[in-house]
């Protein structure tokens, strides 16, 4: 098989994972090729994302790779095996690198499907964006402003509204930002589509499912200031025009599974995702600022945690205690110094 490997770059621990998994498939004797990003640091040739022509893709170290490869692929359809590095939930992954091996060894004996989920594109004066996994957001580019929209489904009016923004999301993405926005869970099978309505001025109005196959209209955009589309939380771009079109893709995103029982079952997953949000909503303002900043940086000591927060302390300390007694974060001993200890967000098979 010919494999492909990418990572973030910017991120050190996942660079350092992305290495033992390219030693690793070398060492399987596979063909691999690294995204010439990474390629750089690993001291190898590399080519873009668009240009790779793989078997399988391997994204290393958390959702976010995932999704900015996926954007990055555009209509190119390619299987994606998601990698999570320790200290990343890694919703989307389907294996982390401590098993990593043992996957792979599956893969190479063909022990393994493709699983395709629906993505959703945007339509803007005729342009088309890249498909996007999670969601497609408008809002304004000033915080704290409303944007002023019509929904319609298939040109019939659903509603006018006032919001600080509109989400519309895909089966996928209703566990990710839809959630916070207050939409439903829905299952990755759903042939459906949310539209989720942020913090509107109308208490009544509420997310709409609606079938994936019809087209959702966001018209008559205005706002005091330049509204943009935001896809997948990673490409921003202006909106000029006042009407943006909102229609499943043709191009679905393909993911990597192995058999029944090998990897974590979908309601595991679901529950982790709702109680670590149901969690996060009881903390208080010191610890919902830790568990941030460990979900973007990954594991630190607890200096590095009151460096990057510029929290005293003592109060570092206490938001570790609760975090570790809520299970949200795991404690371990860090290898280049055995007297102190780093802390990472609990992953699905951490006990």
């Amino acid at each position: 098989m010919f494999f492909g490997v990418t990572t973030d770059v910017n991120k050190r621990q996942f660079v350092s994972c992305a290495r033992k998994i390219v030693n690793s498939l070398k060492s399987k004797g596979t063909d691999i090729v690294v995204e010439e990003s990474l390629a750089k640091k690993l001291g190898l040739k590399g080519k873009s994302i668009k240009d790779m022509d793989v078997d399988m893709l391997i994204c290393v170290g958390d959702d976010g790779v995932i999704l900015k490869t996926l954007l990055e692929l555009r209509d190119k359809q390619i299987p994606l095996l998601g990698v999570r590095t320790p200290g990343n939930l890694g919703f989307l992954a389907e294996t982390s690198t401590t098993n990593f091996d043992s996957y792979i060894d599956n893969i190479l004996e063909g022990n393994w499907k493709v699983e395709e989920r629906s993505r959703i594109e945007a339509e803007i004066d005729g342009e088309k964006t890249s498909p996007a996994l999670n969601e497609i957001a408008i809002f304004a580019k000033r915080s704290a402003t409303l944007i002023h929209y019509t929904l319609k489904i298939n040109e019939e009016f659903m509603w006018r509204d006032s919001a600080d923004g509109v989400i519309v999301s895909t089966p996928s993405g209703s566990t990710a930002y839809a959630l916070s926005a207050g939409g439903p869970i829905v299952t990755y099978d759903a042939p459906v589509l949310v539209v989720v309505p942020v913090n509107s001025l109308n208490q009544a109005r509420r997310p709409l499912v609606v079938s994936d196959d019809r087209e959702i209209i966001i018209d008559e955009i205005e706002s005091p200031v330049t509204c943009e589309i935001i896809l997948d939380g990673r490409i921003r771009e202006n909106i000029e025009e006042k009407t943006v079109k909102i229609r499943k893709s043709k191009y679905g995103a393909l993911f990597v599974k192995l058999s029944e029982g090998v990897f974590t079952p979908l309601k595991e997953k679901l529950y982790m995702k709702v109680r670590q949000w149901e969690e996060k909503e009881s903390l208080p303002p010191s610890a919902k600022l830790v568990l941030k900043v460990l979900e973007y940086e990954g594991p630190m000591t607890q200096k590095e945690i009151a460096e990057k927060t510029l929290l005293p302390r003592r109060t570092v300390r206490n938001a570790l205690k609760i975090l570790l007694q809520k299970e949200l974060i795991v404690k371990r001993t860090t290898l280049r110094d055995a007297r102190l200890s780093i802390y990472h967000i609990k992953g699905f098979d951490e006990e």
